[in-house]
């Protein structure tokens, strides 16, 4: 697998990146303050084309991890790296973006980023997630979301899931109680579904309970659910899903 110039220059923007978060000061993201298509397919691309397979603990997995950090800091949010055991000396590492001036997560918004071993899988949920972040930071920094990638959801190890795993335990550790709002890994671009405590409060003509949500995004429900936090599934149409997910996470400060 390739491992091209543009992603691969992208590594060192981890360089100097710890596991705590940065302590420069919030600056919001560029742009306008909704979600744009072609920013989501922007990213999309540079997933399917340079890095299409990112099996748990590879060289690929990590060098979108640096993509993905990178892009968070950027867009205004303390970058922070947890890691997450795969196998012997083989670890993973959840990516976590936290709110730009500190407030506690009232939201978290997580997707996987790698894929299983020796398989591709279409990207257009990580463009989500990253024009989300953006787009929320520029209508304002001083919100209660929190984003993480979640790396290794795909290992075959154990059940699987085990970015989420490491990140439902990080969260009773420090004592957040997010809702957490996992994105689908595979987005089916049908309208907007939302399965789990929040699918109500999403606009009513857009959300159903009945997702087609995959394997992994209801495996990854269980262990939050396990450790007592409250869970939504969300799939649909990749510009749909940002511009609910943006209107809907917004409002209570705009």
């Amino acid at each position: 697998m390739k491992t091209p110039a543009l992603l691969a220059g992208l590594s060192v923007l981890v360089l100097g990146c710890s596991a705590s978060p940065s302590s420069e000061v919030a600056r919001p993201a560029p742009g306008p303050p909704d979600p744009q298509p072609e920013v989501i397919e922007r990213h999309t691309a540079q997933f399917a084309d340079e890095l299409p397979q990112r099996p748990p603990g590879s060289g690929e997995e990590q060098v979108a991890a640096s993509y993905i950090l990178g892009f968070l800091q950027q867009a205004g949010y303390p970058g922070r790296l947890d890691g997450v055991p795969v196998a012997d000396l083989v670890r993973s590492t959840n990516v976590i973006g936290t709110p730009p001036e500190g407030a506690t997560p009232e939201y978290l918004v997580a997707v996987p980023y790698g894929t299983p071993p020796n398989q591709a899988l279409d990207a257009r949920s990580l463009g989500v997630f990253l024009e989300v972040a953006r787009a929320l930071s520029v209508r304002s920094l001083d919100h209660p979301v929190e984003f993480v990638a979640l790396g290794a959801e795909f290992a075959e190890q154990e059940k699987g899931t085990l970015g989420s795993v490491a990140m439902a335990s990080l969260l009773r550790e420090e004592s957040f109680e997010p809702q957490v709002i996992y994105l689908s890994p595979v987005l089916s671009g049908d309208a907007f579904y939302a399965q789990g405590p929040l699918a109500s409060e999403f606009e009513p003509d857009v959300a159903t309970n009945e997702p087609p949500a995959r394997r992994v995004a209801r495996a990854a429900a269980d262990v939050y659910r396990n450790e007592g936090f409250d869970v939504t599934i969300v799939d649909g149409d990749a510009a749909e899903v940002a511009d609910t997910l943006v209107a809907f996470l917004s409002e209570p400060f705009r």
